[in-house]
């Protein structure tokens, strides 16, 4: 093709200092064959291939200013319209891997001859086990035709490895190769570069076979069972002869195999193992490159066999347990074997080193049983056996009615389905349990369970049971007592439950007259009074309809003075005027009443429970004037602290006396044994009892006892007296020398 190149002719005004275009140099360079001539043997004879320099010059009037213009390179190369002929000196010659090989070739260049061209010469190396086809050369041509193959060599320029004979362009090249083992031919290109821009077309491929050598791999299995068929394999090389062989290593064992060889491929090696025991099969791999030989042992086990595999019967919900009998061959060289259990979507359900399978119930399932050699595992020809299991579950389809909300004292008739017999439990009521339709009579909300069974007489007459449970709701009673206390200026919330029913709430003005204040489920209360509730509840089976009477009691802080009448303040009890309440008296005590030890003030504070205030109530006791002579309070009943748990106000028998010149006072337990004695005496006929190392009798001769309490603290000798009745007497002498006695009775609680 023609080609061209434009230059600019400027001028330069010195004065100015300015370039002006003047006019545009076009040059244009026709194609190769416009301007070369050639021989007789097409050689060029004008403008043969190389590389031309152009200066253009630009002449002006005076020679001192001519100026020289761009110097142009302009590079012509060979134009190629064939490639050379590649020519194999060795025809048919094969080589061996990794052996270093002179390879001879001839090339003739089909139209020119350029002593300074350069030759890419391509080696491409291909692993094939068949016979290299045209369709593939073809596209291997056209791949190093448009550069997707690199050259292995390109030659310098002028240097290549050419010779020329006398009446023809022929010239040959010696290559040293060195294949590696990884191929089977070497396909060769040559392709010349003229000028080092005008690239011919490929040569023809020369096809070179390479012959492998002979390798030591063999593919087969070490282990296999008795029964398997194996193939053995080695890696196929053309023009390799392969030999193979096997023998029995045991005395029982030496006939126990089948061979196949395949005539077609003798590089795979089939046998029938029909025997367990060891044997050794052996290899020859030969060709005129090398050869090789190898054997392999192998170890050929019995497999195992499941001798019986039942199917189960079984209820949903229940443990079952699958263990097959199993017959376990002696293992040749120690065998360890992997029980798996499958479903049908290959799921794992089990995986361990014993076969029994324990799992629950759910549905009728297919389990499939693998026995593995785990030694030999994952080899596909490991020993293994495979057996199914049908899990059978009959379908019980027990239910039970919905749950029910009734009023109290009504009943409701229970229903049950699906079985042939039932059981109920849940309370008392129950008419008849073994009935599937029981009526019940419950007095609060219970959840009432049914056991339905049934037999199934096409599974061996297997029987399932069920259970089920349903809940009857009894309409309760509003959770605040009829008699209700709350603090002056605080409130109470009276609560009629039973969520989902109608209310009506009435303010009972007298015995005549009521007045309707709220219609919500609970009512706020600041005052006392009397109220009613009328409950509705129509979704209950029964249409429940009740009402309850509310008594609202203020309560506030009180004084209030008693009076010991009969000169034993123990007889006196202080009980709080608050019902449901924390209480805490001024002597520790948290009970709602009290006995007190002696005349003087007692108060408690009372925290009501309903609305959480607090009154106090203040009590004076005092003795009745009669009583002035002496005074003596015995108490009952006490509870001595034996856990060491805090002080309860009640841990310790108290005898407060007054006014007495002399005293005693024994306890006895009901052996006639005295546990206890305390005494002060002018009497003669008092003696000290020392036998009660706990207590000291005190001797105080001809004084006044004015005030003084007795204590025992539940102790005989350092230990807790039994729980029980004792019995004491107290003796002594008022002022006025008259002499008093006590008997009675105490109780320790424990």
């Amino acid at each position: 093709m023609n080609s061209q190149a434009n230059f600019k002719i400027e001028e330069f005004d010195p004065i100015s200092n300015k370039i002006t275009l003047v006019d545009t140099l076009i040059l244009r360079i026709p194609k190769y064959d416009s301007i070369a001539e050639y021989d007789s043997l097409k050689r060029v004879k004008l403008f043969p291939p190389g590389t031309y320099y152009i200066r253009v010059i630009a002449t002006a009037p005076n020679d001192i200013i001519d100026t020289l213009g761009t110097l142009v390179r302009l590079t012509i190369g060979l134009p190629f319209k064939k490639g050379p002929l590649l020519i194999d000196l060795q025809p048919g010659k094969k080589y061996c891997a990794d052996e270093l090989m002179l390879i001879l070739f001839n090339v003739r260049n089909r139209v020119y001859l350029d002593k300074k061209s350069q030759y890419a010469w391509y080696f491409i190396p291909v692993r094939s086990d068949s016979a290299i086809t045209e369709g593939f050369l073809d596209t291997l041509s056209t791949a190093v035709d448009s550069f997707q193959v690199r050259p292995s060599i390109i030659t310098d320029p002028g240097q290549s490895p050419w010779r020329e004979a006398e009446k023809e362009v022929l010239q040959n090249a010696g290559w040293y190769l060195n294949p590696s083992n990884g191929m089977d031919y070497v396909i060769v290109y040559v392709r010349e570069l003229s000028a080092g821009i005008c690239w011919a077309p490929p040569s023809n491929p020369v096809v070179i076979p390479i012959i492998r050598l002979p390798t030591a791999e063999f593919d087969g299995m070490a282990q296999a069972c008795a029964g398997d068929t194996v193939t053995y394999t080695v890696g196929f090389i053309q023009d390799t002869y392969y030999e193979w062989s096997i023998k029995g290593l045991d005395e029982n064992n030496k006939d126990g195999f089948e061979t196949f060889i395949n005539e077609r491929a003798n590089n795979q090696y089939k046998i029938l193992f029909k025997k367990p025991g060891n044997y050794l099969v052996s290899n020859a791999t030969i060709n005129k490159c090398g050869q090789q030989f190898i054997d392999v042992p192998v170890l050929v086990k019995t497999p195992p066999q499941i001798d019986s595999l039942i199917d189960v019967v079984t209820c949903k919900g229940e443990l079952f347990t699958i263990e097959p009998k199993m017959v376990i061959p002696p293992a040749p060289a120690g065998m360890n074997y992997l029980y798996t259990w499958y479903d049908l979507d290959h799921n794992v359900v089990s995986s361990s080193d014993s076969p029994k399978l324990t799992m629950l119930a759910e549905k009728n399932q297919t389990f499939v049983l693998e026995i593995k050699d785990v030694d030999s595992w994952p080899d596909p020809n490991a020993c293994y056996a495979v057996d199914t299991v049908e899990l059978k579950v009959p379908s019980l389809d027990g239910a039970v009615g919905v749950g029910q909300t009734i009023c109290i004292n009504k009943s409701v008739t229970l229903s049950a389905t699906g079985g042939d017999t039932y059981l109920w439990t849940g309370d008392d009521s129950i008419s008849d349990p073994a009935s599937p339709n029981p009526t019940v009579s419950p007095k609060v909300t219970t959840t009432y369970s049914v056991i339905i069974s049934k037999m199934f007489p096409e599974l061996n007459n297997t029987v399932c049971s069920q259970a089920e449970k349903v809940e009857v709701k009894v309409m309760e009673e509003p959770n605040v007592s009829k008699l209700i206390q709350f603090c002056k200026g605080g409130r109470v919330i009276l609560d009629a439950k039973n969520i989902g029913a109608t209310y009506e709430w009435y303010e009972m003005i007298d015995s005549a007259n009521q007045k309707l204040v709220s219609k919500s489920r609970t009512l706020i209360v600041r005052k006392a009074g009397k109220f009613k509730v009328l409950i509705n509840n129509p979704d209950t089976a029964n249409k429940c309809f009740f009402a309850v009477d509310f008594q609202t009691i203020m309560i506030e802080s009180k004084k209030e003075s008693v009076m010991a009448g009969d000169c034993k303040v123990g007889s006196i009890k202080l009980t709080s005027s608050v019902d449901s309440a924390f209480y805490r008296w001024s002597n520790d005590a948290v009970t709602k009443s009290i006995v007190p030890g002696k005349a003087g003030v007692y108060t408690v504070t009372a925290t009501n429970m309903t609305d959480s205030c607090q009154i106090t109530e203040l009590f004076t006791v005092e003795l009745d004037p009669k009583c002035n002579d002496f005074v003596i309070d015995i108490p009952n009943a006490f509870s001595p602290n034996v856990t060491g748990a805090a002080n309860s106000g009640n841990e310790y028998w108290h005898i407060w006396v007054k006014d007495l010149v002399s005293y005693k006072v024994a306890v006895y337990d009901r052996w006639g044994h005295q546990v206890f004695l305390d005494q002060r005496s002018g009497l003669a006929s008092f003696e000290t009892h020392t036998e009660n190392e706990a207590v000291k009798a005190n001797d105080y001769s001809g004084e006044v006892i004015t005030d003084h309490a007795i204590k025992w603290d539940g102790k005989f000798k350092g230990e807790w007296v039994t729980e029980g009745v004792y019995v004491y007497v107290l003796e002594g002498v008022t002022t006025t020398k008259k002499p008093v006695s006590f008997v009675g009775t105490i109780t320790v609680v424990r």
